[in-house]
């Protein structure tokens, strides 16, 4: 039997070098896509590595700064910006120990893009709030640096979990803290083991309790830790210190709103005022004073607002001099020697100071005129950064967290190994987009060996009649093929690792977009080898066990067109035409219309097969409808593979005119710096000098929290996504359209909601799916506590990567880095980056945005209409194969044509005829349906694509004739020849 099957092998060698071919590209692309999955995910956990070293904790104090000799190891981070080549471009700012001052050193992605001479952009302010009323009129500084090079360890740190290598710059600490007004202070904190916060102390957040006072150095006590410390201090006594702008006549003077003072408790009308002020205002004790300030509802949107008191005491000025920290310390406003020099960025008008005020200035600079209510201001003069500036009464700070005072450890590198290893499965993408290469593969197997098995009918007949049962045939044929398939193992394997190394190297250069990563690795794994290689091995098995070779017999039945298949037919064909007409999904219409066009061909096979009438018109047709399964097969298999590249060709997005995935706005706009302005107001404008924007031109500012890239940009799964908070109400006109939503709501309904309820957010319907693997209803979580339920799902929005919930839900404490831009015009986007470039804003437009993003959907598009030209080229191949095996089997046929007197000339174009049918009509079928069912896009599509489609149908049409008169020449010329003999 040994001998038997080697000698087989040997004779039918050529039909099994087509099985060793076709195997061993079938084993490439399921190894080489396993490769693949392992490389990616190898690159990711690598760069995570790289990106944070030994870090295992970081404590992060978030709007807020600890004290650098509480945490000596601690750094100073912030966003900043730099210009390069005209245009700005945002980094990440370091500050370190060990850096000399006025230099700088740089990761190695941003020393390509950097000259020796740095002049880098950065938010300023110092420890007060930006977005506070009472700051100074500076929110920028800037550092000018000398480049000393790329640093060299730690360079690429970023505690977001993504791929993308960021820009960052690394200064001297201490320069760093200099130029932000933040001496002494740190933000973020290393560690290289798991840590906890037991340690922390509320001085190391700048709290500080002297004499039974909390006062902190950023002015404004937090909400939470204020309610707090009212619970385990019930005598305390909230302070707030305010700047108004008017008591009755005296202008600009500094007021204190109190619980009780000198034991008097105060009502929500009471005021104490000084004998300077009642002297001044003329007042008694009874009488009414009304005070006037300004108030700040969102951003600095000013608005002014005023209250009136009644006089319940009069106390000598000498005794609120007396109380040194009744007033807050303003920088800008309290240590200035006159307040004609006050530093604010609140509107003051200088020309109502009169010398009153200086002298009063002089004697008692920030001395409270009056002390009123807290109860009657405390929700008029609080805002995201605090409810008083100073807490009396406090015994204690028991019960004070971390967390109230936004103080936080997180684990980044357990975040960025969990967000690595559920990063997105290009094994799975692979194979995915090889699957018709394998289909293609596998025919190709089939295809020889069912030819083989029909030259060898006679042989098989004699085995049978010898007493080999049907099982016993199958298995001589399995091993002659195993020893072919082994060999296809190892030959896939090798070819397997060339094609991981194509794959990796296009990805990332031409196929960049897919990834926009660089530097893959290649990870090979004993265990991804042996399911490859175990999963290629029973594929190729079980499809050589599928095939029958005991079945001989060319006796064919007659298969008539009764009346059943008729109606069949019809129904098919009428309920392709109706789902075509309700359903807007391609996939499903395209496999209606294939399915008719299937049954419409197979019942035309039947009708001319058992027809009376007798031509060589109809001689092809007769053949295939003895043939109808390969037939139909073939007829099926292209039909699809064209209906595939065609439909994708033509239906691949453009992003240069205005999609719904831009709901109305031009520009997506970006600062370095946070802005604290409204710019739709007039006060924003004529702060920025944007009186000349046209009319139309409008933003709509949002409010971040920093977290993971949830877009087809990032490959890793995102752990906590970016939060964007928008005035949901603002949306309801937008042109944004969802893909889904909660309770089937209609899209303005969806924006009410969300601007009426809390805890509610929406998310691009590709975030949602693919990033976080959710779905409509689904609640995300943060690790602050926060959850959002999510209520819709956006279709290709600007929104990508980001999840979006209501203003209210983020207050815009840290001003606006992030605004989308209504009607800007080229002149309007030029005007407003130059008002701007401070704050280093960057308005792109939002085509350019969409396209950004769908460049990934574009990547895949393109290496999956490359891989399906492999794959139909393979099935061209399997079909000529085919060809072959139809040709072999009927020697007797064409001898009875050469005794009919036909030429070899005429054979050959009858056979020809009769196999250039399927290519040509699964041609023209696929093409008409992918057209049929693309109706929608086809104003849209390039004419560079429809010429592509012209060449493709040429390219395809010479092939296919090509293969097919090579196959008809060299099987008509060798019946010729051995004729002859």
């Amino acid at each position: 039997m040994k001998s038997l099957i080697n000698n087989n092998i040997r004779y039918y060698k050529n039909s099994y070098r087509l099985v060793a071919l076709a195997a061993t590209i079938a084993v490439a692309v399921i190894l080489g896509s396993l490769i693949i999955g392992d490389s990616v995910r190898a690159t990711l956990l690598k760069r995570a590595e790289a990106r944070l070293g030994d870090i295992e904790s970081v404590i992060v104090a978030n709007s807020s700064f600890l004290d650098a000799a509480a945490y000596p190891n601690g750094k100073l981070f912030t966003n900043g910006f730099i210009s390069v080549a005209g245009r700005f471009t945002p980094v990440n700012v370091w500050g370190e120990d060990g850096i000399e001052a006025g230099y700088c050193l740089v990761n190695g992605k941003l020393s390509s893009q950097i000259e020796s001479e740095v002049v880098l952009r950065l938010p300023s302010g110092g420890l007060i709030p930006s977005g506070s009323l009472f700051v100074t009129d500076n929110y920028t500084a800037s550092l000018r640096l000398t480049n000393a090079g790329i640093k060299d360890n730690q360079a690429d740190i970023n505690l977001r979990n993504e791929q993308i290598v960021p820009l960052n710059i690394f200064v001297n600490g201490e320069e760093l803290a200099n130029a932000m007004g933040l001496q002494g202070k740190v933000n973020v904190i290393f560690h290289e083991s798991i840590i906890d916060l037991k340690d922390w102390l509320p001085e190391h957040s700048g709290l500080h309790l002297v004499d039974g006072e909390l006062r902190s150095d950023r002015i404004f006590l937090q909400r939470e830790a204020v309610d707090k410390l009212l619970e385990t201090n019930p005598k305390a006594n909230r302070l707030f210190s305010y700047l108004a702008n008017s008591i009755d006549d005296i202008p600009y003077s500094f007021i204190t709103a109190a619980d009780r003072y000198n034991n008097l408790n105060l009502n929500k009308e009471d005021a104490i005022i000084s004998d300077y002020t009642a002297t001044r205002l003329g007042k008694r004790i009874g009488d009414k004073i009304t005070i006037t300030y300004f108030v700040s509802p969102e951003l600095k949107l000013l608005q002014t607002d005023s209250s009136q008191f009644i006089i319940r005491a009069i106390v000598p000025q000498s005794t609120f001099a007396a109380d040194s920290t009744l007033s807050a310390d303003f920088p800008g406003l309290t240590n200035v020697e006159s307040c004609t020099d006050w530093d604010s960025d609140l509107p003051i008008d200088f020309s109502k100071i009169t010398d009153q005020d200086k002298a009063y200035w002089a004697q008692y600079r920030a001395t409270p005129k009056v002390i009123i209510s807290y109860e009657s201001i405390k929700e008029r003069w609080s805002n995201g950064y605090g409810v008083a500036t100073a807490l009396r009464g406090i015994d204690n700070t028991g019960g004070l967290t971390p967390a109230m005072l936004g103080v936080t450890v997180i684990y980044p590198r357990k975040s960025a190994l969990a967000a690595a290893s559920s990063a997105v499965d290009f094994a799975s993408l692979f194979l995915s987009l090889g699957f018709f290469i394998i289909v293609a593969a596998i025919m190709l197997i089939l295809l020889p060996i069912n030819e083989m098995i029909a030259k060898r009918r006679e042989e098989i007949s004699l085995l049978v009649a010898l007493g080999f049962s049907a099982k016993r045939v199958k298995m001589v044929i399995l091993q002659e093929a195993l020893p072919v398939i082994l060999f296809s193992l190892l030959a896939g394997a090798v070819l397997g690792l060339i094609y991981s190394f194509t794959v990796l190297w296009l990805l990332e250069t031409v196929w960049q977009g897919a990834t926009y990563t660089d530097g893959f690795i290649i990870s090979i794994n004993i265990p991804t080898l042996a399911i490859g290689l175990i999963s290629s091995l029973l594929i190729l098995l079980g499809a050589i066990l599928s095939l029958n070779p005991s079945k001989t017999s060319k006796t064919i039945t007659p298969r008539k067109p009764h009346l059943k298949l008729k109606i069949a037919t019809i129904f098919i064909c009428w309920l392709a035409i109706q789902i075509s007409l309700i359903s807007s999904n391609i996939a499903i219409t395209g496999l209606c219309f294939i399915i008719g066009t299937f049954a419409v061909f197979d019942y035309e096979l039947a009708r001319i097969r058992n027809s009376n009438s007798l031509s060589t018109k109809l001689l092809p047709w007769l053949r295939m409808g003895y043939n109808r399964r390969s037939t139909l097969t073939a007829l099926l298999t292209l039909e699809i593979g064209i209906f595939v590249l065609t439909t994708i060709g033509i239906n691949r997005p453009t992003f240069d005119k205005d999609t719904i995935g831009s709901g109305g706005y031009s520009h997506w706009a970006e600062s370095s710096v946070p802005i604290y302005y409204d710019l739709n107001s007039e006060q924003g404008r004529e702060k920025f000098s944007l009186q000349e924007l046209s009319s139309t031109v409008s933003f709509l500012p949002m409010a971040r929290q920093e977290g993971d890239d949830a877009s087809c940009l990032n490959l890793n799964k995102p752990q906590q996504v970016t939060l964007l908070g928008v005035a949901a109400d603002s949306l309801i006109d937008s042109k944004f359209e969802f893909a889904q939503t909660l309770d089937n709501l209609e899209g303005e309904e969806v924006f009410k909601k969300l601007a009426s309820t809390t805890n509610t957010a929406i998310v691009d319907a590709t975030v949602l799916e693919w990033s976080l693997a959710k779905a409509v209803g689904d609640t995300i979580r943060y690790a602050d506590g926060r959850y959002f339920i999510i209520i819709g799902t956006l279709k290709n929005s600007l929104f990508q990567g980001n999840i979006i919930t209501d203003i209210k839900n983020l207050p815009q404490t840290n001003g606006t880095e992030v605004m989308l831009v209504k009607n800007a015009n080229n002149e309007d986007k030029a005007l407003i980056e130059r008002a701007l470039s401070n704050y280093g804003m960057v308005l792109s437009p939002s085509s350019e945005r969409l396209k950004e993003f769908n460049s990934v959907t574009d990547t895949y598009l393109t290496i999956f209409m490359s891989l399906g030209w492999i794959a139909l080229l393979l099935g061209a191949a399997a079909f000529v194969v085919s060809v072959r095996k139809n040709l072999i089997l009927r020697n007797e046929e064409l001898e009875l044509y050469r005794a009919l007197g036909f030429s070899q000339k005429k054979r050959a174009l009858l056979l020809y005829r009769e196999n250039i049918i399927i290519p040509l009509y699964s041609l023209l079928f696929g093409i008409t349906i992918s057209l049929c069912t693309s109706m929608k896009v086809l104003g849209n599509v390039s004419p560079e694509m429809w010429v592509a489609l012209v060449v493709f149908v040429a390219l395809y049409v010479a092939i296919t004739t090509l293969l097919l008169r090579s196959a008809i020449f060299v099987r008509d010329t060798k019946c010729e020849r051995d004729k002859s003999y």
